[in-house]
């Protein structure tokens, strides 16, 4: 087996390498290296030679940076509110954090660090400067299924104490009745974006699973 080839020293990109600290499961050897922004991370040597690491990933987050200025959407609303929603569910010193991010509320991992990515969906999915971001169950997440642009109006009356649905003479949350009648809340969510009421959805869904059965 040949001798593996020292890369002490070396730069590759943004990331100076200072030492070898082992093999990764594949067998290639692991270099702790230090990025120009200062911090520290141990990458593989096929992914240094090749250049697929190339910094500690602030040279992503620099891209994504210039893109944003390069479209000039930073002062756009749009852009406000998806900083918004990243500060209610990810920012614990936020005072919204109680009410979303202390809850399990999280963002799409699609959305969560691409903005551009958020921006199509909401141009695609009925944005207009009148009307504001709203998740269809208020105890679900922020996600393109969960989500539709709505008045005011429409969004207070989608509160968290809204969200009990009374069915048959029984009250209890969707997430309940999902589980009771076995059926998605990812299907009760496009029959609600079509125009149906969770109460009309469930019971849509519920027969035509009956049905199936």
């Amino acid at each position: 087996m040949s001798k593996s080839i020292d890369l002490t020293g070396q730069i590759f990109g943004r990331l100076t390498v200072i030492k070898k600290v082992g093999l990764s499961k594949n067998k290639f050897v692991l270099w702790l290296c230090k990025c120009a922004c200062g911090n520290k991370i141990i990458v593989t040597s096929n992914n240094l030679r090749t250049g697929n690491t190339q910094s500690c990933g602030c040279l992503a987050t620099e891209l994504r940076r210039k893109n944003l200025l390069k479209h000039g959407l930073r002062n756009t609303r749009i852009y406000s509110i998806w900083k918004g929603m990243k500060q209610r569910c990810c920012n614990k010193n936020s005072t919204k954090y109680k009410d979303y991010g202390a809850r399990g509320i999280i963002i799409c991992q699609e959305w969560l660090n691409n903005f551009i990515c958020f921006y199509n969906w909401a141009l695609k999915n009925g944005y207009a400067d009148n009307l504001s971001i709203d998740r269809i169950d208020a105890n679900g997440n922020y996600e393109p299924l969960n989500c539709r642009w709505v008045t005011l109006k429409e969004q207070n009356n989608n509160r968290r104490s809204n969200n009990n649905i009374t069915i048959w003479n029984k009250t209890q949350n969707l997430e309940l009745w999902c589980k009771e009648l076995n059926i998605k809340r990812s299907q009760v969510y496009k029959l609600v974006q079509k125009g149906k009421s969770f109460k009309e959805a469930i019971i849509t869904l519920s027969t035509i699973s009956i049905k199936v059965a």
